[in-house]
């Protein structure tokens, strides 16, 4: 089942007299329970791609449908709360709120879309034990590495169990140890629950982990690489 379809989305920035392009006539979907790897020079339209998939910008034109919905004809107020509700964010860059403690940073998505918290206290618990991270609870994320703060951010998009989880070079501050735990983590939660994780990254091994390989080039998709079960590539490597 596919649960995001892209349909002629194209984006341009009117930067000088002549536009920019930086996505040009995407159309392609994606599955729940897959993970995908996007792969490509700076300035393809990887992060653009990433961010009109979760609804943070709108295209200039075609369509973006997340399980059901036409993300270009919502409006602000519903793609908001179909932001908080069915997708998750892991950012490099965090996000986190330095004035808040580790257990705070988790559990504010399910407060700001006002949840009982009770529910997801075993899985927050668990959460925390497989990242490393159970005896932080309490701290302040000032306090912590980046390495820890990282675990952080994926715990705290984790536990919301959404269905779409966008990443953008998640495991850019963590060792091959830790980046691998991460990714064991995140495809197991994506079979388990059928989440679709659509994740930017320039690191070949980080992708192998991914079900499908998309490479983009100014602003097109070039070539998808369709995974084997056990993550080896098979011999089809079709250009879309």
């Amino acid at each position: 089942m596919n649960i995001i379809q892209l349909k002629g989305v194209h984006q341009e920035y009117q930067s000088g007299p002549i536009p920019e392009v930086i996505l040009e006539s995407i159309t392609k979907s994606f599955a729940a329970g897959k993970v995908y790897a996007v792969m490509g020079p700076s300035g393809s339209g990887k992060t653009t791609l990433l961010n009109i998939i979760g609804g943070i910008l709108r295209p200039v034109s075609g369509e973006v449908w997340l399980d059901g919905e036409n993300l270009v004809k919502l409006s602000e107020k519903k793609l908001g709360q179909l932001r908080l509700n069915k997708v998750g964010y892991i950012f490099q860059s965090f996000n986190l709120l330095p004035f808040l403690t580790v257990e705070e940073n988790i559990f504010l998505p399910i407060r700001l879309v006002k949840k009982d918290v009770k529910p997801y206290l075993e899985r927050y618990a668990s959460l925390l034990k497989s990242l490393g991270i159970e005896g932080k609870k309490d701290v302040y994320i000032h306090e912590l590495s980046g390495g820890q703060q990282q675990r952080v951010a994926i715990a705290r998009c984790l536990l919301m169990q959404p269905k779409v989880i966008l990443a953008d070079e998640p495991t850019g501050n963590l060792d091959s140890t830790n980046g691998d735990q991460f990714m064991n983590l995140l495809t197991a939660m994506a079979r388990e629950h059928q989440i679709t994780v659509i994740l930017v990254t320039h690191d070949e091994h980080i992708a192998s982990f991914a079900d499908e390989i998309i490479d983009m080039k100014d602003g097109c998709i070039t070539t998808n690489s369709i995974r084997g079960d056990k993550g080896n590539e098979n011999i089809r490597r079709a250009n879309l």
